[in-house]
């Protein structure tokens, strides 16, 4: 069974095809909080560790896995 297409699907699409979208551009954040996860894990410092408990805690809410 196929997801139905939004009409956000289809704006970006069509943005996307005429070179209206920004190269790189998502509106997915769940790579981005990912890269930050990956970022933060050496960081030892206290505000580094409050740092990736919030990313942890957006990736969580945000992304399936």
């Amino acid at each position: 069974m196929r997801r139905q297409i939004s009409g956000k699907d289809v704006i970006e699409g069509a943005a996307q095809l005429v070179g209206l979208w920004p190269e790189g551009y998502t509106t997915d954040p769940c790579p981005r909080i990912g890269r930050n996860v990956g970022d933060l894990m050496t960081d030892g410092r206290p505000a580094g560790r409050r740092a990736l408990d919030e990313e942890l805690r957006r990736q969580r809410a945000a992304c399936k896995r």
